[in-house]
């Protein structure tokens, strides 16, 4: 497939809840028992969020969120290509437009979770190491993917 042309944005109204819950629920492995309500919620609760849209159809084809503070703290989430747009640069693409957004550029540290940090890397993301003064930690409900 020839890459589309696209319109990466972080207008909210533009955001299509049908879509995202269909990927998060089927596609990812960190959000499949998440409710459409739930889902809505994390997007109204993030401090900056993301669509990318095929152009020519409109439709959205990926998606990413930050929680943050605004200035010290965010962490990046739920971003996601849907899979007939695929391996075609589109989620360096938005991640890439996320990571220059005015806004989450300035914050001080950025922390997420992936099962694939080599994607990452190339924005300046490295897992925490033996040699790193601090340790991931979390706490998660027990039935919380």
């Amino acid at each position: 497939m020839n890459t589309p042309s696209i319109l990466i944005s972080d207008d909210r109204d533009k955001l299509q809840f049908d879509i995202i819950c269909r990927f998060l629920n089927d596609h990812s492995y960190w959000a499949k028992t998440r409710s459409r309500a739930m889902i809505e919620e994390s997007f109204e609760g993030s401090r900056w969020v993301f669509g990318m849209y095929d152009e020519e159809s409109g439709a959205q084809i990926g998606g990413a969120r930050v929680v943050s503070d605004g200035c010290t703290f965010g962490y990046i989430t739920d971003v996601f290509i849907v899979p007939d747009f695929q391996g075609n640069g589109l989620g360096s693409r938005l991640l890439a437009a996320v990571m220059n957004n005015p806004g989450v550029a300035r914050v001080g540290r950025m922390a997420l979770l992936t099962e694939t940090p080599d994607f990452y890397a190339p924005f300046g993301f490295s897992v925490h190491g033996a040699n790193d003064p601090m340790e991931f930690m979390q706490r998660k409900l027990p039935d919380f993917l």
